[in-house]
């Protein structure tokens, strides 16, 4: 009797399982930027505003994909790319309204056609290059379906958006070396500007102050300070750094500071300089001694300067 009961309850089951494998789950849709941006996607404020061109590829893979029927991809400031929210119009236009499919794996827009620009595409979804939007959001449905209800939606992806600038840093007065200034820095506040990025990486510039085209260049990410070498001894160099976010916006310029690299004379250089003939060791003889005897000056005042 309770293996009949237990064969029952299966046949019962077996409906609703078979309901449930009709669902296909949503595939991706991976977003490729012309601009060459880092993996994950994102647009910064110079894509958003056009003044650094950037357009879209869209690779779609979901197992729903049929040969020979047509599908829409829309984009919207909302996820699932509702059409109403709350009764108010969403933000969710048509990027392309018929593309084919022959595979699993589909690339829009194809080699030739009309690319999909990011300019374009945040003005027709409203969005602000200098507002607070954080996404776009990408859907995938097939013609002949509501692509506003949800399950409708075979494949989806994200595009970040980045349109906050970080706060400009707080330098430090830089330390001079041999040839080279070693500058840290703080991470500024937002109310340095606003409502700021966060800082991921950062620009060091310094430039000799009487020759502007003497400048010098360092990026350095996961970090807070810098050595730039390459410079001049004696030369006074003025010294400012950027705050860059991960999406590449820049920040002002820091308050500049001003350092000056200075000769280093090392112990051993400076017992050389001073007639040292001795190779290494414990056999120092007279020379060695008289030349250690001419470097206690010169350490004297090594460590006055440094006090």
């Amino acid at each position: 009797m309770i293996q009949r009961l237990g064969l029952l309850a299966a046949l019962l089951a077996a409906p609703a399982l078979a309901l449930g494998q009709t669902t296909t789950a949503a595939g991706t849709i991976t977003i490729a930027e012309s601009s060459g941006q880092q993996s994950p996607p994102t647009v910064n404020i110079d894509e958003c505003q056009g003044s650094t061109a950037d357009n879209l590829t869209f690779t779609f893979t979901a197992s729903a994909l049929t040969t020979g029927a047509t599908y829409r991809l829309q984009a919207s400031d909302q996820a699932s790319c509702p059409s109403t929210i709350s009764g108010n119009s969403a933000h969710t236009v048509d990027v392309a309204s018929s593309i084919s499919s022959s595979t699993p794996t589909v690339t829009y827009p194809a080699a030739g056609s009309a690319a999909v620009g990011v300019t374009s595409l945040v003005s027709n979804l409203g969005i602000s290059c200098t507002g607070s939007a954080t996404a776009i959001y990408f859907c995938l449905t097939q013609v002949g379906t509501d692509p506003a209800i949800a399950t409708n939606i075979l494949a989806s992806g994200t595009l970040t958006l980045d349109l906050l600038r970080p706060a400009p840093p707080a330098v430090n007065a830089p330390t001079a070396g041999e040839s080279a200034l070693t500058v840290s820095w703080s991470t500024g506040s937002a109310s340095d500007a606003g409502t700021a990025g966060t800082a991921t990486s950062y620009d060091v510039e310094v430039t000799a102050a009487a020759d502007p085209s003497d400048k010098h260049t360092t990026s350095v990410t996961g970090s807070l300070s810098a050595r730039v070498g390459g410079l001049a001894n004696g030369t006074l160099y003025d010294v400012v750094v950027y705050a860059r976010t991960a999406g590449g916006n820049r920040s002002d310029a820091s308050q500049a500071v001003q350092g000056t690299p200075v000769q280093v004379t090392d112990f051993w250089r400076g017992y050389k300089d001073a007639g040292g003939r001795d190779k290494g060791g414990c056999g120092a003889g007279a020379g060695g001694l008289l030349a250690l005897a001419a470097l206690l000056p010169f350490l004297r005042r090594s460590r006055r300067e440094r006090s």
